[in-house]
């Protein structure tokens, strides 16, 4: 037999070492990367669950609110529909009334209880904040209140595309709830995040006056910017939830049947063809907060000389009342600049006096089973006229 080299019978064992150190060490390495790469991956499936939790709160939180403002009637005997909760100012989960003045926009903590939800945070523990448009809010209530009131806020993409504002397709934003997430360079939180006043707003989110940042956004040099996440609810949705009720239409028709019989009675001039700056139901509290509620889609003639309508069958009147119905379109009228056009089509030249078409002499109904037959006009003989 061939003799071995010196030493080759202790080299090789301790080469085969070396090897099988350096594969235990390889498996180590691939070992502990598995493990942090599954660390990573639980990390990343932990922060996307805690974000899909919070757009589920938040879609349930406009739930509530739009279903609040739909049957809002149902818990306000007498009252019109549309309105919103104020927000929770003391951190109870019950919004706080009244908040600010008349027409004022109000920001504070979601009111959870009073929509009756539990309590909602975001990811970093901070309570869900909310803020609602000063037409839209329950107390002190700003009327008109109806289907062409629009709300007050902007909502913008991360990008800065507008998303929501006044006068657009949805008649802009009336309320918001927002998701501040954790605090960004400069805002110094000093509450704790579910007890927190309405002053320290600016230390959870990050909007531009009435203007709202839907998701998180960076600035120029690509440094977080805005971290808020919300949703919004807008009047044209708050509506179509209100005009699905089974009874809309009879609180509509009662509500013409006894503004009907109130001018017809009072005989008061006509300015404009508005109806009078005084509600005449002082004492009747339905008839009452509709008249300041919907008063701007009626139209109130006189005659300069009475008789000067008249129904199908040639009797004789004296005044008319006009309601232009919802738009042909189902979305809020724009604020600005409403014209007699914008209100009425069929009864048109009637409300502008240019031709004296037949009136109903008999009560007409509200008809609420589709979009068109919401946007028909009705024009109701007011005053019989006898010569």
């Amino acid at each position: 037999m061939e003799a071995l080299p010196r030493g080759a019978d202790a080299t090789r064992p301790r080469r085969a070492q070396r090897g099988y150190v350096l594969v235990v060490v390889m498996a180590a390495i691939a070992a502990a990367s598995l493990v942090l790469a599954m660390d990573g991956l639980d990390a990343r499936r932990a922060k996307l669950r805690r974000a899909e939790a919070v757009a589920a709160d938040l879609q349930a939180a406009k739930t509530a609110l739009i279903g609040y403002a739909a049957s809002y009637r149902d818990l306000h005997a007498d009252q019109n529909f549309g309105h919103l909760p104020c927000p929770d100012t003391t951190g109870s989960g019950i919004g706080k009334t009244p908040c600010g003045q008349a027409g004022q926009m109000a920001i504070g903590l979601f009111p959870h209880k009073t929509l009756g939800l539990p309590q909602l945070r975001d990811a970093d523990g901070n309570c869900f904040w909310y803020a609602v448009a000063g037409r839209f809010k329950s107390n002190p209530k700003a009327l008109p209140l109806n289907w062409d009131t629009q709300g007050e806020f902007e909502v913008r993409s991360a990008a800065g595309t507008i998303l929501g504002t006044p006068d657009d397709a949805n008649g802009g934003v009336a309320a918001l709830v927002i998701a501040p997430g954790s605090p960004l360079p400069g805002q110094r939180r000093t509450a704790p995040g579910c007890s927190v006043p309405p002053e320290q707003a600016r230390a959870y989110l990050e909007p531009s006056g009435a203007s709202f940042t839907a998701s998180p956004a960076t600035d120029s040099t690509g440094t977080l910017a805005v971290n808020d996440r919300a949703v919004w609810v807008t009047p044209h949705e708050i509506f179509e939830a209100v005009t699905a009720r089974g009874d809309f239409a009879r609180f509509i028709n009662d509500g013409i049947a006894a503004l009907a019989s109130a001018l017809g009675t009072l005989r008061p001039a006509s300015q404009n063809g508005l109806l009078p700056a005084v509600n005449p139901f002082a004492r009747q509290a339905a008839a009452f907060d509709f008249y300041d509620g919907w008063k701007d889609q009626f139209r109130y003639l006189r005659c300069q000389h009475d008789g000067c309508y008249a129904d199908a069958a040639g009797n004789r009147y004296s005044a008319l009342l006009l309601f232009g119905g919802r738009s042909v379109t189902g979305r809020p009228r724009p604020g600005t600049g409403r014209r007699l056009s914008d209100h009425f089509e069929s009864a048109l030249a009637l409300a502008e006096g240019r031709e004296f078409a037949p009136c109903a002499a008999d009560p007409v109904s509200f008809d609420n089973s589709s979009a068109a037959a919401r946007a028909a006009d009705m024009a109701l003989c007011l005053s019989p006229y006898s010569p």
